[in-house]
């Protein structure tokens, strides 16, 4: 009989954690969010939707505040 063969490669090793992975977790979470966008309507109401939260003044205001907070403290440690 012949040798047994051994594993050098470690990809051999981590590929069955990785297919449980998206197996177990990112096909549920894609899964999901397809079924969350799909029943908002059409692609042109999703990125509509999104548009008028992304441009709401709430957001816009906590990114602007966000960013200059994050500004302020950036050059303070400075």
């Amino acid at each position: 009989m012949g040798k047994p063969r051994k594993f050098n490669d470690p990809a051999a090793l981590v590929m069955p954690a990785v297919l449980l992975l998206a197996l177990v977790f990112v096909g549920p979470l894609i899964w999901f969010f397809i079924q969350a966008l799909a029943s908002i309507g059409t692609p042109a109401e999703i990125v509509a939707h999104a548009w008028a939260i992304i441009t709401s003044k709430a957001v816009v205001t906590a990114l602007s505040t966000t960013n200059w907070i994050s500004l302020m403290v950036t050059l303070l440690v400075l």
